[in-house]
């Protein structure tokens, strides 16, 4: 009976599902400044960017609260990231300025993530 509650690597369900686990970080959570308006995808990027050289583009037009670009399960770059602004109006000026430029050799396209 007890084998029942128990998942594939031995540990209870239960103790793996616990509230404090699953909670959002404090920034992700309703009410706070943060969320994903300002938050911009990033599409057709060069398999040379990588998370540093991305964050210095985009952050001539205001304060990056996080810069990623996505990464294969062989750490090899997809072709895409997101860039998270502090501020919305920062994230809407890089959108307007940074769609079709040239980034490391390849036009990129900007859109805002929130869709």
């Amino acid at each position: 009976i007890e084998s029942r509650n128990k998942g594939r690597r031995g540990f209870s369900r239960s103790r793996s599902r616990s509230p404090e686990r699953r909670r959002d970080p404090p920034y992700r959570r309703g009410g706070s400044q943060f969320d994903d308006k300002g938050k911009l995808f990033i599409g057709g990027l060069s398999f040379s960017t990588d998370d540093k050289s991305l964050r210095e583009t985009f952050e001539k037009y205001g304060k990056i609260l996080d810069s990623k670009v996505i990464l294969d399960q062989e750490s090899k770059s997809r072709g895409f990231g997101f860039v998270t602004f502090v501020r919305v109006e920062d994230s809407e000026t890089a959108k307007v300025e940074m769609d079709g430029k040239d980034l490391d050799g390849r036009t990129i396209r900007v859109a805002s993530a929130d869709r």
